[in-house]
């Protein structure tokens, strides 16, 4: 019974959402780092929801101040289904997100 208990545990790299960062200009700190988004998974659900995690990598790439020019610094990783999406700043017009290869508003 204890193994089957131990075994049904998610480790931390199975739950969540997790931010990479290759640049921060606002928060050095955050440079060259990855983390769990405790903030998003607290505030926005963003642990048990794919879209909503992946869209955190925009959300975190202005919060930096990295920019529209400063190119693709930041992404965000869906642990459980393991997709991960890099926010390109450039790919899509002002006030649209990025999914994947498309645009939303």
């Amino acid at each position: 019974a204890a193994f089957a208990a131990a075994a049904s545990e998610a480790t931390s790299e199975e739950v969540g959402c997790t931010i990479t960062a290759t640049a921060c200009k606002n928060f050095p700190s955050f440079r060259r780092t990855s983390f769990r988004d405790d903030v998003g998974e607290e505030h926005l659900g963003v642990a048990g929801n794919d879209a909503a995690c992946l869209k955190r990598a925009e959300d975190f790439h202005y919060w930096c101040g990295n920019g529209v020019n400063s190119g693709a610094s930041v992404a965000a990783t869906h642990n459980p289904s393991k997709v991960s999406q890099v926010y390109h700043p450039g790919a899509c017009e002002s006030g649209w997100s990025q999914w994947d290869a498309f645009c939303y508003k």
